[in-house]
Parts: structure tokens; C-alpha cells; sequence
């Protein structure tokens, strides 16, 4: 069985007459899985700004969260708050590591989306890779390219050979 509830609250516009997940997305996951149709629920009154801070601080307990998405939870939190300490605050780290998640959002996006998927698939890269990235003006793919060669210690081109031969 479940040992914790569900955090739900009310449904608004298409999903009036529904509820919607805010905490416990996994579990939820995890028992239709195992073929569940009943789970217990605490159904909250929450504003938009209350259920991003519970879904971040459940995210936050996620080994798999790649930096990338822990960056645009950051993200997306602060654009709901006043400032990096409320936002430090309401999830419960430090403004220092708010502050260096943060950083990773001058990376542009088509290079944010190609290191977060060289990280979903296996190539380790840390935070201070992330940030050298970020620390980078690229003016072009050569750029990303090199940096790309020089974090995981070989080129783009070879990375996606050995992808395709591990398939």
C-alpha cells in the first residue's frame, strides 16, 4: 500500500471536475503500475505559487534530477517570487546554491537541451561543468563543441558514434 498520501488540490478550467497531483507524483506513478485504482488523498487549498514550491521541494528529493531541470525549477520559482532568499526559503536550500542552479540559465537553450540530454544519458557531468559552460560566451558550435570535448573527454562526434554502437 501507499504509506503517504497524495497532496491534491481542486481542478480549475478543463479539469473542473477533477483534481490535480501536486505532491506525489511518483507514488502515483509507482501504484498504477502495480495496478492501483484507489490511493489515499489530502486535498489542499494551495495558490499557483504554493503548489510550485511543493512540487520543487518534492523534485528536490529526486536522485535522477538532472541539473538542468533542478536550474528551471529555480527558475520558474523565483519568476513566481520577489527574490533569491524567498526562493531559497520556500525550498529549503541556500541562496548560494539557488544562485549557482541560477547561473546555468545564461546557457542558451539549444546548448542547455544538448548538455541535458548528454546527462539524461549517462555522461557524467557535475555542477562546475555546468557552470564553466555558463562562465563561456559561445559564439558558435565550435565553441560548444570544444567544451562539450573538453567536460567529458571526447568530441561531439565521437560521443554520438559510441551511442550508436551501444544501441
Amino acid at each position: 500500500g501507499v504509506l503517504q498520501n497524495l497532496t491534491v488540490v481542486p481542478g480549475t478550467g478543463r479539469y473542473m471536475n477533477e483534481y490535480v497531483v501536486v505532491a506525489g507524483h511518483r507514488r502515483l506513478a509507482a501504484s498504477k503500475a502495480v495496478g492501483l485504482t484507489e490511493l489515499p488523498c489530502v486535498v489542499e487549498k494551495l495558490t499557483k505559487v504554493q503548489q510550485i514550491d511543493i512540487m520543487l521541494a518534492e523534485n528536490e528529493q529526486r536522485n535522477d534530477l538532472t541539473y538542468i531541470e533542478r536550474s528551471n525549477g529555480y527558475q520558474l520559482s523565483l519568476d513566481m517570487h520577489d527574490s533569491i532568499s524567498d526562493v531559497a526559503a520556500a525550498t529549503g536550500t541556500s541562496e548560494t546554491t539557488v544562485r549557482r542552479y541560477l547561473k546555468l540559465q545564461k546557457i542558451s537553450e539549444d546548448k542547455r537541451e544538448k548538455l541535458h540530454k548528454a546527462e539524461s544519458e549517462g555522461v557524467q557531468i557535475n555542477i562546475i561543468d555546468y557552470e564553466k559552460v555558463a562562465a563561456e560566451s559561445f559564439s558558435s558550435s565550435y565553441h560548444f563543441q570544444r567544451v562539450f570535448s573538453i567536460l567529458c573527454g571526447y568530441t561531439l562526434g565521437e560521443y554520438i558514434r559510441l551511442r550508436r554502437l551501444s544501441l
